[in-house]
């Protein structure tokens, strides 16, 4: 427990902080919320970092500290204490790495509460603090400009969405949504009034003037009839459980009324009263696995969705930021293919190109309402034409991983092949490979600070698995321009899962299929696990110029630059300090 004590005339302790380290997953499950104190193996010491708050992000540093680890109650005294402050706790070993990190926004120092402070490993995943109670796969997980997440739709294994079942058999589609809350720790569930679907992304496309935050959801793939009706499969692996998961035809006998297209729409959330009102995209029909454009932390997702199977496949529409449908574009006919911000203007439409003649289309002209989109390259060489694999920006490139083979303008079953293609911003096409990284479908990426992407899961074609859509990979990488670098393994195996790249920069890993019980099965999981990919060189203020060595304050020729006062606990390094018996304030158990 930390105690932070206001300035002044009375030290009085005005808030108190408890830094809680997150567990991992145990047995494919995540256990109740934690509350012991990180593990953090080998720190002997914390380092505590005061930024001002400010609308647009942390400011100036307000003051920081290093304590030795294990300190009775430490009491720090931080200036203005009027003013709420951004707060970043790292554990330290004794030769400079930060092995487990956490951090907490917008702190009311005189508010008297006690703020919990989560805590994970470096470069590894634990489970997050609370918990979805719905199972799904192939969802859209979207971070909303309140800092919570959507989550809706999905494929499920039975119509109760829980429940192990073979990729043969088929699976359902839901409809349900709920919002995760990753400040305060709340789930609770919304419901959106739209169509039942999967292989769908929703976009962000701003507020409007009353504060409630425009959504564009691209048309994905829906069921016709009753989506929980037993039976009524809305997708399904080929024979013996070969991928890709493709759209289901009518069968009376069977109660499969078929895959049905589902519209996109855009909609209007109201925060404060979690509401929903709807309207439709006029000259959007929908099509089956559509593309929708990918979170970036930078320039947002690019307001542009289409293609898919079907008679729309190489249809591209552009939406306006204020929710108004823009024009409708052509492209190369798509399916399984992503739409990756480039930088605030433009964006690639990559991957799944049934015809194979241009690895991508290049949409521009993003800031202005025509829109257009170009063919790009063609693609180096067959192996390069993919479906269903993971695309994000990395800086200045654009990384497609794995995917799907195409051959004779269909999506094959086989994932073999360069594990990655990396595009500059000249348009230079090169295949990325390393042997830490692996070829997979349905995998997913999202940026990580270097700049680097964290990929991770999807299936592999691979003789030793009972078909590859239950041959789910546990890879866990870290890929940047010039290098692969393992992570910790993830607590749950999965693929058509979503990474989310959360405000304080962690990244949050929702739903997916994970193995099922038996050889050749499958189960859709709800658990959300948070992936920490801040590591010992990213020091929270990198950016303000100031020279900070690994697990020490912000010197300047050898003296702190802003220390905190450190008003009880054991000091590191000469740290001022003061008599606690200036503290007005209650006692706590010490952790």
């Amino acid at each position: 427990m930390l105690l932070v004590a206001g300035c002044g005339d009375s030290l009085s302790i005005d808030v108190h902080y408890r830094v809680v380290g997150l567990t991992a997953v145990s047995a494919g499950q995540c256990g109740p919320a934690p509350t012991a104190p990180p593990e953090a193996p080998g720190a002997t010491r914390v380092r505590f970092t005061f930024r001002d708050h400010t609308a647009t992000g942390p400011g100036p540093l307000r003051c920081d500290a290093v304590l030795a680890r294990g300190a009775a109650e430490p009491v720090l005294s931080v200036p203005r204490r009027a003013e709420p402050v951004d707060l970043w706790v790292e554990y330290v070993t004794d030769d400079g790495t930060v092995v487990a990190r956490g951090q907490r926004a917008g702190v009311d120092l005189t508010g008297g509460d006690t703020v919990t402070i989560y805590a994970g490993p470096t470069n590894g995943y634990a489970c997050a603090p609370t918990q979805t109670t719905l199972a799904r796969a192939f969802h859209s997980a979207t971070l909303l400009p309140t800092g919570e997440v959507l989550l809706f739709g999905g494929l499920v294994g039975t119509p109760s969405g829980a429940g192990d079942f073979t990729p043969a058999s088929g699976a359902y589609v839901t409809g349900s949504a709920e919002i995760y809350d990753p400040v305060n720790q709340r789930v609770f569930p919304l419901t959106l009034g739209i169509a039942a679907r999967a292989f769908h992304q929703v976009v962000v496309l701003g507020t409007d003037g009353s504060g409630n935050i425009l959504l564009a959801v691209s048309a994905g793939l829906g069921v016709n009839g009753d989506a929980s009706a037993a039976g009524n499969v809305a997708a399904i692996g080929g024979p013996a459980g070969e991928a890709p998961w493709r759209a289901v035809a009518a069968d009376g006998a069977m109660n499969r009324a078929g895959t049905a297209t589902v519209a996109a729409e855009i909609l209007s959330y109201a925060p404060t009263t979690r509401t929903v009102t709807r309207m439709a995209i006029p000259g959007f029909v929908g099509a089956l696995f559509s593309s929708g454009g990918a979170d970036d932390p930078s320039f947002g997702a690019p307001p542009v969705i289409g293609g898919g199977a079907g008679a729309t496949g190489d249809q591209l529409i552009a939406i306006g930021r204020t929710g108004v449908p823009g024009v409708t574009m052509a492209g190369s006919a798509r399916v399984g293919a992503s739409i990756v911000a480039q930088s605030a203007t433009s964006a690639l439409w990559i991957g799944g190109g049934l015809d194979g003649t241009h690895l991508y289309d290049r949409i521009s002209g993003l800031d202005t309402a025509g829109p257009t989109a170009s063919p790009g390259p063609a693609p180096p060489g067959a192996d390069f034409v993919r479906a269903f694999g993971a695309a994000v920006r990395v800086g200045t490139d654009v990384f497609a991983f794995g995917g799907l083979r195409i051959a004779a303008g269909a999506v094959i079953d086989d994932t073999s092949g360069s594990p990655a293609v990396r595009i500059d911003s000249a348009d230079a096409i090169t295949a990325y490979a390393n042997p830490a990284l692996i070829s997979t479908a349905y995998g997913a990426a999202a940026q990580a600070p270097g700049p680097s992407a964290l990929v991770t899961g999807g299936v592999v074609t691979d003789v030793a698995c009972v078909g590859t859509l239950a041959c789910v990979s546990n890879q866990s990488v870290r890929v940047d321009p010039a290098l692969v670098t393992p992570t910790g393994a993830p607590g749950v195996a999965r693929y058509g899962h979503r990474l989310t790249v959360l405000p304080d920069g962690t990244i949050l890993v929702t739903g997916g299929f994970a193995a099922g019980a038996a050889a050749g099965e499958l189960r859709a999981v709800a658990t959300l696990e948070r992936f920490e990919p801040h590591q010992t060189v990213d020091d929270p203020i990198a950016d303000l110029g100031l020279t900070r060595a690994p697990g020490d304050v912000a010197r300047d020729q050898g003296a702190p630059v802003a220390p905190c006062t450190i008003v009880r606990g054991a000091a590191i390094d000469g740290a001022p300090a003061i008599d606690a018996g200036d503290i007005d304030g209650p006692d706590v158990d010490a952790m």
